[in-house]
């Protein structure tokens, strides 16, 4: 029987040239090469994050969007936000459905245009849609004006709007009795718009901030 032979290459590794150091030249050339991965890599990822961005504006995720509430007595975030903790929090909260809550922690807004005081927040583990407080807002100072339709709201820091109206306004509230809410009564706010309509007169035919104050 004929046995086929393979053919074999005897290939000899000389260790001194297999172990020798790589050249200078060819450092550099690894070192250019893992700078320039490094710099992709960081140009891939700033894009990633730019489109992000762009995503999370035209489709906010509804647990980020904070509802403007009047009947909310301080500013109310959702555990989803993941908002830094400045301490333990223990308020109870009535829900309109006379559910009640517990806060967890205190937080801060995560808005830089606000003042330290009106940014105070507390975490409300359970609440669907965060609530920004609009009577914490103008305890702190600031205007919230909610505009016509689908015009928007807009808040304001204190001394930086004045308003001129050409009427009076229609009806009128108020905080009683050291109430954090505002009311509108139901049987004496004709005697409240007279009150109104007399200060307004006494303006000259326009009802602006400086006499809203009085009231």
């Amino acid at each position: 029987m004929k046995v086929n032979k393979l053919n074999t290459v005897n290939t000899y590794h000389d260790p001194a040239n297999y172990w020798a150091p790589l050249a200078d030249e060819d450092i550099e050339e690894d070192r250019r090469d893992h700078s320039n991965n490094l710099t992709r890599q960081s140009q891939v990822e700033s894009q990633k994050e730019k489109i992000r961005r762009l995503l999370r504006r035209l489709f906010p995720k509804q647990g980020t969007s904070m509802v403007l509430d009047s009947g909310a007595t301080s500013h109310f975030m959702t555990e989803d936000l993941n908002l830094l903790t400045e301490g333990a929090s223990k308020k109870e909260v009535f829900l309109p459905n006379n559910a009640k809550l517990r806060t967890s922690r205190r937080t801060q807004l995560p808005f830089d245009t606000l003042t330290t005081a009106a940014s105070e927040a507390d975490i409300l583990p359970g609440l669907k849609r965060s609530l920004l407080s609009v009577s914490k807002m103008s305890k702190e100072g600031y205007m919230t004006i909610f505009h016509p339709g689908e015009e928007g709201v807009t808040i304001h820091k204190k001394g930086t709007i004045r308003l001129t109206t050409s009427e009076p306004p229609v009806l009128k509230g108020e905080k009683e009795n050291m109430a954090k809410l505002w009311t509108i009564s139901a049987t004496d706010n004709s005697k409240k718009l007279k009150e109104v309509n007399n200060v307004y007169k006494q303006g000259g035919g326009t009802y602006e901030e400086t006499i809203l104050k009085k009231f």
